[in-house]
């Protein structure tokens, strides 16, 4: 394994960031922890992670989160969505600068309307050595993103019809990308990182209800009525734009596909939505 290389991880303090922070430093990697905020990410770590400043609206930060960095694993922060003019700078930057890998954190199916596929394809037209990461429908968007609102109302408040989602921990997406920085292993490829199950959110509610003890409902909201709610929550105009176009791809597809990928790279099962329910149980009750 390559255990000199200097890793930059880009929103260390954000789900799959995290945990791969975590992963990276079992591994005793020469970890950096790039935010916005060094106290909020100390307290995550506390000493055993190295902090570089890192704010996509500002470009003065990209050249010294850069400095001495060999590999970058890069994720969107959801509030941008004008990706072409806050990301690719520091795309560009990690090109000249000879980053010698990057895996990118993407969604499963990626359309040219998210994005996450704008990126994956400006890291390729710049030639950079790349592995995309294409995750399932995070489960933690359920315990996170939309806690309080199914915390309150007891209601997967999410526009996505009937649609069926390959629900996916971002703790496996984690595992998978640590494993491939330190070996760096699965160059120029684009993996799916996806469960093996396919589940509506009228059977999640339906699961929650009966692992919980508590009535869980899906009301399937319209579009409109998502918006509304979101902004009431306090949500980003962006972010909630971006939502809503994955979950119309969502609503529109029907029902996303299964992919071995996880599995071939790890050798194991992925976590289970029954599991990760049973886990987070205090997130909702």
């Amino acid at each position: 394994m390559d255990n000199i290389s200097n890793i930059l991880v880009t929103g260390a303090i954000g789900n799959v960031g995290g945990s791969l922070i975590r992963f990276l430093l079992k591994e005793n990697a020469s970890v950096f922890a790039a935010d916005v905020d060094e106290k909020i990410v100390k307290l995550s770590f506390g000493d055993a992670i190295q902090f570089r400043m890192l704010d996509f609206y500002d470009k003065t930060t990209f050249e010294t989160s850069l400095e001495g960095i060999n590999k970058v694993f890069l994720m969107r922060p959801p509030q941008i969505g004008e990706v072409k003019k806050y990301m690719f700078p520091f795309i560009k930057l990690m090109k000249k600068k000879g980053v010698e890998h990057v895996v990118t954190l993407s969604i499963a199916d990626a359309n040219p309307m998210v994005p996450h596929y704008k990126i994956e394809k400006y890291v390729e037209d710049l030639k950079l050595p790349y592995t995309h990461l294409r995750g399932g429908y995070f489960m933690q968007n359920l315990s996170k993103t939309h806690r309080e609102i199914i915390q309150k109302e007891k209601d997967l408040f999410i526009p996505a019809g009937n649609a069926k989602f390959n629900f996916t921990d971002t703790k496996d997406i984690a595992e998978v990308a640590s494993k491939i920085l330190m070996d760096g292993s699965n160059i120029n490829q684009t993996l799916n990182i996806t469960g093996k199950e396919l589940f509506d959110l009228h059977e999640v509610a339906e699961k929650m209800t009966k692992i919980l003890g508590q009535p869980f409902v899906y009301s399937n909201p319209s579009g409109k009525e998502f918006k509304k709610k979101m902004f009431e929550y306090g949500f980003h105009k962006y972010n909630i734009r971006i939502m809503r176009l994955i979950y119309f791809a969502a609503k529109r597809k029907g029902s996303d596909n299964v992919y071995p990928d996880l599995e071939n790279i790890l050798n194991k099962n992925p976590r289970t939505i029954d599991e990760f329910i049973k886990e987070n149980a205090n997130s909702w009750i």
